[in-house]
């Protein structure tokens, strides 16, 4: 699934605003990341969402550059700020500034917040808890972007949106009119060049497919080389358990030397494939 809408009643999104909850980044999926980048030239403004635990990483100033290379407007948000107490508090909304700055960025806004706390006022309708999460100052802060500046945005949005199309367009003419002057000569050379590298990568694909099917089919082999010699040491076992059974009974009970046999199979299976 690529997205998942959600409709809730808020006045923030009665405005006609669309808010877009990607995924985060440098995950172990990859896909995530991509997507949460190939939704970055839709958006006029971005909340730049940071934890207090851990603080902002390497990975993430890099995708901040790459955030704001698209987005006309981003504003920070310090999230988990109920996991800290007194001077911690302050010092982690400090360091981030700091780090921001260092960056590049001059005098920037963050936001400090706590996601828990806003969503625990909510429900409660405490509305002091509510203004102490620091998502109450969000939403104004948002308020004031969609009455004040919102055109602005827009235009710088569109902006961008059409260079980045004339830049593509530019790009693509630019191929074409290289490969037009270019001499039949110069241009077959590519062009067998291009064809001896694919065939270079098919011959490869191949030699990577039949390594990876010899290792199956070797792993296969061992795997019921070892089930065989299992099964065999089973077997001696299992009879050997049977008939000492029905030597000690006073009486043959077919239930009983069953029992007596299969009671112990999951462990003696579990035990023997371990140390094989």
């Amino acid at each position: 699934m690529a997205e998942v809408e959600v409709f809730h009643p808020a006045d923030l999104l009665a405005r006609g605003v669309v808010l877009i909850d990607t995924p985060g980044i440098g995950s172990t999926h990859q896909h995530n990341t991509t997507t949460t980048r190939d939704f970055l030239p839709q958006c006029d403004a971005a909340l730049f969402m940071v934890s207090a635990d851990p603080p902002i990483t390497e990975v993430g100033l890099e995708f901040l550059q790459e955030v704001e290379q698209h987005v006309p407007r981003v504003f920070f948000v310090l999230n988990k700020m109920d996991l800290l107490r007194g001077k911690g508090r302050a010092e982690a909304a400090d360091f981030l500034r700091c780090v921001l700055k260092e960056d590049g960025r001059t005098d920037p806004r963050v936001f400090e917040v706590s996601a828990r706390d806003a969503l625990m006022a909510r429900h409660s309708g405490d509305q002091v808890a509510w203004e102490a999460s620091g998502m109450a100052e969000v939403q104004r802060h948002l308020v004031d972007f969609l009455a004040r500046d919102k055109m602005e945005v827009l235009q710088e949005a569109i902006a961008r949106k059409a260079d980045a199309q004339l830049e593509e367009s530019r790009l693509r003419a630019g191929i074409t009119v290289n490969a037009l002057t270019m001499p039949v000569d110069a241009l077959e050379a590519r062009l067998q060049a291009f064809d001896e590298k694919m065939a270079e990568a098919e011959a490869q694909r191949t030699t990577a497919t039949d390594l990876l099917s010899g290792d199956r089919k070797r792993l296969r082999a061992s795997v019921e080389e070892a089930a065989d010699a299992m099964r065999e040491r089973a077997h001696e076992y299992f009879e050997a358990r049977a008939l000492h059974a029905m030597a000690e009974a006073v009486r043959i009970d077919e239930e009983q030397v069953l029992t007596h046999v299969t009671e112990p199979m999951p462990a003696t299976f579990r035990k023997r494939w371990r140390s094989s």
